[in-house]
Formats: structure tokens, sequence, C-alpha cells
């Protein structure tokens, strides 16, 4: 698969509905904090595979596809650890931001910092400070 068809991938794979059962919390605004995060993931996420340059190694995103969230053949598969809902997405948000402070070379405190100053830019401060950190 080339960086596309992985990107594509991964942005079907954040598009699944999550799947929250209201049975599942004691009371409603449990329900609501965990469906508001589950959509900044979501936005998140998109706006970090968008950043993803398209001419980069596929291979930093292949490798940082491990763990909990595979690769295989050309869906993504993701074995969550308590709760599917609020996880998968997130996963998808750890691996991307991975690859790309990887493809940046972000090795010392203040390359990071760099790094993360560079992608507020791009995908903005919020999204740029939580998984850039």
């Amino acid at each position: 698969m080339n960086t596309q068809e992985i990107k594509s991938a991964l942005r079907a794979f954040v598009a699944q509905r999550p799947g929250f059962d209201y049975r599942n919390y004691n009371t409603a605004s449990a329900y609501r904090a965990d469906q508001r995060e589950a959509a900044q993931q979501k936005a998140d996420a998109l706006a970090l595979i968008n950043a993803f340059p398209d001419e980069a190694a596929r291979g930093f995103l292949e490798k940082h596809l491990d763990g909990r969230l595979r690769l295989d053949g050309e869906h993504l598969d993701y074995t969550p650890g308590q709760y599917w809902c609020t996880e998968y997405r997130a996963a998808v948000c750890r691996a991307v931001s991975d690859a790309l402070r990887a493809l940046s070379w972000a090795q010392s405190q203040e390359r990071l910092a760099e790094t993360r100053k560079r992608m507020a830019r791009i995908v903005g401060r919020g999204c740029a400070n939580r998984w850039f950190s």
C-alpha cells in the first residue's frame, strides 16, 4: 500500500461510528462527555492524517501502525484495551502523531518544541498540544 491508500484506510477507520451505548453510563453528563471526547478525537485524527505529507515514505506510517492498531492488508484492525468507543480514534491520533514526529526527526526537547509550533500552524494549537507533548 502506498501512503495515499494508508491515509484513506485511516480516514475510513476514523469515520466509523463509535457505538456508544447509553446503558453503559450512570449519568447523561458522563455519556455526553465521552461523546464530546470522541468527536474531538475524530477532528484531531482527520487533521493529523491530512497533515501527513503524501510524498512521505510510507514506512513512517506503517512503522507506527503496530501494537493495538495494525494494518492487515488493506484495512485497519484495532484491539481495544477497555472500551472501543473511546480508544480507537485516539490510537489513530497517537500513531499518526508519532509518525509525524519521527518524520520531523524530533529527538530532543528543543526539536519537539519546534515540531509542536510547526504542527500548531498546520493542525491547530489544541490538536498540537494534545498529541505533540
